[in-house]
């Protein structure tokens, strides 16, 4: 849910503005570059590819702790991190990836922040005036702050995972919203972004 705001459900992002995560996840595996040598032509002492593996996975976690030049830190917990990491590797193809998965029970809010962190935060400032519907016409996106004010859970389930149109105007007329649909999103977990903007109203930090 945090990584894929950017990095997309694939893991391959969207080069060459965002960075595929499938090669270096696979660099940190010993039997993906010992594989990739054989294939190349190449040798190297087990001992150096335990290093280099070693190396790759030390970058990659500080990744995940700290984020990097153009990459927000993801905030996320130690166990979840640990879980992530997991993760990754079974999308990347590792071998053996597929029985290490760990599996990290995650409090309603806690999933509502982390999709209102990673996706909504992308176009949606955090606080600010409610935009008219004219504005909102004219492109105007709204802030998250007055969302649960604005637009009740089923509406906004509704639109988050399916598409909704917008009624605006006299006389009332039907216009497709800008809005993307996040299909990659299930209900419940629409749901959770909601209850968790209704539970922790974003405040404007300038």
């Amino acid at each position: 849910m945090n990584c894929q705001g950017c990095h997309r459900e694939s893991g391959r992002g969207a080069p060459p503005e965002i960075n595929s995560v499938i090669d270096p996840v696979r660099a940190t595996s010993v039997a993906v570059i010992t594989e990739r040598m054989k294939k190349s032509g190449g040798e190297m002492n087990k001992a150096d590819v335990i290093e280099l593996a070693k190396q790759s996975k030390a970058l990659l976690l500080l990744r995940l702790h700290k984020g990097g030049q153009d990459m927000p830190p993801p905030v996320l917990r130690e166990a979840e991190i640990a879980a992530v990491f997991d993760y990754l590797e079974q999308l990347s193809g590792v071998p053996g990836a597929e029985k290490k998965q760990l599996a990290v029970k995650e409090p309603i809010y806690r999933v509502g922040e982390q999709i209102v962190k990673a996706t909504c935060h992308t176009c949606h400032d955090a606080a600010g005036p409610n935009p008219s519907p004219q504005t909102i016409l004219d492109g105007a996106i709204p802030p998250l702050s007055s969302l649960t004010a604005r637009v009740s859970l089923a509406e906004f389930v509704r639109k988050v995972t399916k598409g909704a149109p917008i009624t605006m105007g006299t006389p009332p007329m039907s216009y497709r919203g800008r809005m993307p649909v996040f299909g990659q999103l299930s209900e419940d977990e629409a749901a959770a972004a909601y209850q968790y903007l209704g539970a922790y109203p974003p405040i404007s930090r300038r």
